[in-house]
């Protein structure tokens, strides 16, 4: 009898450990971006569609396209900007390694609803911290 009730003490730990685990896999839009350039001034920008700016995480591999705009401090236009990935993919406690690429994306924040990734871009002096919810 005491063991019967250790098995299903067991079987119950691990069963609702699964229930809170985050789902990362699937598939999510964003909804807005956030861009940090060089000098620290921060600027907001909702996505141009919506819909059509999404990440896709399968069990090894990614694939991201999303575009944005914003108008820098003092300008009068706007740069637009964008991010494509297609590549394998694997998660070490914060980070989202991506194969064959020069950096990695970092999870700022993650529920089973709502992702926040940021990743700094070398080439423009720029953080760019991207808000998606789950589709």
């Amino acid at each position: 009898m005491k063991g019967i009730s250790t098995i299903l003490i067991v079987l119950l730990f691990f069963s609702c450990a699964k229930i809170g685990e985050k789902k990362i896999l699937g598939y999510w839009i964003a909804e807005s971006v956030k861009i940090q350039d060089g000098a620290g001034f921060i600027y907001y920008d909702s996505v141009f569609e919506p819909n059509k700016n999404s990440l896709w995480f399968s069990e090894d591999s990614i694939h991201a396209h999303l575009e944005f705009e914003f108008m820098p401090l003092g300008s009068n236009f706007y740069v637009i900007d964008s991010l494509e990935i297609a590549t394998k993919w694997e998660k070490t406690e914060d980070l989202i390694m991506l194969e064959n690429e020069n950096y990695s994306l970092k999870i700022e924040f993650h529920s089973n609803e709502e992702l926040v990734l940021s990743y700094y871009d070398n080439s423009n002096y720029r953080l760019k911290t991207f808000f998606l919810r789950k589709n």
